[in-house]
């Protein structure tokens, strides 16, 4: 996903995602409150892509705190080339992304994962002390050097080409997959669990 389909528009001012996201009291799961975090290059103009985008960070709420940050698209014919747009978005979005989080690339050229070792991976993170982690979805014409360099990893959806607006639901999508897979997994754990403790509870008693 480090090049997507569409043309870049005129530049635009660095703004939040302005989602229309009910109100409601996050839970912590598992004892561990995440953070996710999307930079994304580029605005959502029509409403079915931000309605989609709003519901999956509704349904992310109960697992974590979960951000959406854009910067501004830059035309490369008023930058002074491809290049110089490129590193004025990449500084608009290292600027963008919090203190000590872990980066998240996404590029065609990254790792694949299915849902379910996605949602390893975040697990693996999150019990190695990364709970705060930052995605990055960059421009038409990818990112510039400085921010491949300060990502920890990379992360692609396949080879096919999505365009920027579809790649954002399909990453808050499979994020809030990811957390109900664990979610899943953790629950089952549990009980298994429960019924080891409560078959050597039935064997101490009969002793």
């Amino acid at each position: 996903l480090g090049c997507f389909s569409g043309s870049p528009v005129g530049a635009i001012p660095s703004l939040r995602m302005r989602y229309h996201v009910p109100r409601c009291k996050t839970k912590v799961r598992d004892g561990v409150f995440m953070k996710f975090t999307v930079v994304a290059v580029g605005k959502l103009k029509e409403r079915f892509w931000t309605d989609a985008c709003a519901e999956y960070l509704k349904r992310l709420q109960p697992y974590g705190k979960t951000v959406v940050k854009e910067v501004a698209d830059v035309d490369p014919a008023r930058a002074g080339g491809v290049d110089a747009a490129r590193d004025r978005e990449g500084a608009a979005i290292l600027a963008a992304l919090p203190d000590a989080t872990h980066v998240v690339l996404l590029a065609i050229d990254g790792k694949e994962r299915s849902s379910e070792g996605f949602s390893r991976r975040i697990d693996a993170l999150k019990l190695g002390g990364s709970s705060d982690i930052s995605f990055i979805i960059g421009g038409s014409d990818g990112v510039s050097e400085a921010v491949r360099a300060r990502a920890d990893e990379t992360l692609s959806f396949g080879p096919i080409t999505l365009p920027h607006n579809l790649a954002r639901v399909v990453l808050l999508e499979q994020l809030y997959r990811a957390q109900k897979i664990s979610r899943a997994v953790s629950q089952i754990r549990d009980r298994r669990t429960a019924r080891v403790r409560r078959t050597f509870s039935v064997r101490s008693l009969k002793k």
